[in-house]
């Protein structure tokens, strides 16, 4: 243990993770005893004082001279316990509120480098309004620059210019099995991404980003009404009106008046509802995604079916068999000629190209449709 490890060994990470977690104790305890006046979020107490990601660690604290000299005495001890040395020449003290002189004097002392909002962690602008389109430019610049090297080689079934549309673009992203090509909307993929968001918000409880959310956001986090989990409704819990008998949960109703009319259709809908759910005796309750048989949320799927749905009107009702053995281009002039959506010369004509015949230039014979177009080539 005292010999350390190589770089690049598999152990490297684990035992890393495991000193950074040491380290994230070490400030919570300095934090609880007054040593180190950190940060923490409303009623709830959330303590962020230090947020770490990867060798990067970020610390918020309150701006005081003594508060600054106990947080560089703490990372002196985490140095001699660990054997992890920090390199204070190459930290920034940012500050909020602060005189830019008393700043410079506590810089100064500390050795380290004056930082200045706004910056970029993790690739997003810390300091940035996020709110604002503006706040996201740094982001879809990068994204551009990185689209720019190779989108023309992903495009390669395109023409260049403005060329002849011969299948619509909705159609495209369709699934194969629905006559499309599979190619992904980056609109519905988003969609299933912010849905995977809410599925780890419902099941994350005591993730600090939760935390964070519902402090500022309220319960829902912004994702809309969360309450229960399942677990309750009607303002009473499911196992106070649910018990189990032999394996089998079982209504134990106890109405004031009994329900009459109406309100038996809802009673007989709520029970069949109800009796789809999983509940457990130790009345730990779950989130369940009812689109897998798992019941694990999966993004794939949800942007698919969200897609397939929208695009439903687009669907070209044919499953095509591609085959993996040959070139993706030679799948895709297939799949167009199945679709009569090739440069024959009926189709040219139909869309407006200016040919002195339709007749198949050799023989002049017969007209040069998708058949005679295929059986030549």
């Amino acid at each position: 243990m005292e010999r350390g490890l190589r770089q690049g060994d598999p152990l490297s990470p684990l035992l890393f993770l495991l000193v950074a977690e040491a380290f994230q104790m070490t400030i919570l305890e300095a934090y609880g005893k007054r040593v180190y006046n950190g940060v923490s979020l409303g009623s709830s107490g959330t303590n962020v004082s230090l947020l770490q990601y990867a060798d990067d660690a970020l610390f918020f604290g309150e701006w005081s001279r003594l508060n600054a000299y106990n947080f560089i005495r703490i990372l002196k001890c985490f140095e001699k316990t660990s054997g992890l040395k920090v390199n204070i020449a190459k930290s920034h003290l940012y500050d909020v509120g602060v005189s830019r002189l008393d700043v410079k004097v506590v810089v100064s002392s500390l050795g380290c480098d004056h930082g200045s909002l706004l910056f970029i962690y993790l690739g997003l602008p810390l300091g940035s309004k996020m709110n604002r389109v503006i706040g996201w430019n740094e982001v879809v610049n990068h994204v551009r620059v990185r689209l720019s090297s190779w989108k023309a080689k992903a495009l390669s079934i395109g023409d260049p210019g403005h060329g002849i549309a011969w299948v619509k673009w909705k159609s495209i992203l369709l699934d194969k099995e629905l006559g499309g090509l599979g190619a992904c909307c980056l609109h519905f993929k988003n969609l299933g991404l912010l849905g995977k968001w809410k599925w780890h918000f419902l099941n994350e409880g005591n993730a600090l980003w939760r935390m964070v959310i519902r402090e500022f956001y309220g319960p829902g986090g912004g994702f809309g009404d969360t309450s229960g989990g399942g677990s309750a409704i009607g303002g009473v819990w499911i196992t106070d009106r649910w018990h189990c008998l032999d394996g089998i949960w079982c209504g134990k109703w106890a109405w004031r008046p009994p329900p009459r009319g109406r309100s038996l259709d809802k009673l007989a809908s709520l029970a069949i509802r109800i009796g789809n759910l999983t509940l457990f005796l130790d009345g730990v309750y779950k989130w369940s995604w009812a689109g897998e048989a798992s019941g694990i949320f999966n993004v794939k799927t949800v942007s698919k079916k969200i897609e397939n749905l929208s695009l439903n009107n687009f669907a070209l009702g044919k499953n095509l068999c591609w085959n993996s053995f040959i070139p993706r281009k030679v799948n895709i002039c297939m799949w167009r000629a199945s679709l009569d959506r090739l440069h024959s010369r009926v189709n040219l004509f139909m869309r407006g190209v200016g040919l002195s015949s339709t007749s198949y230039p050799f023989c002049e014979l017969v007209v040069e449709d998708i058949d005679h177009w295929c059986n030549i080539n």
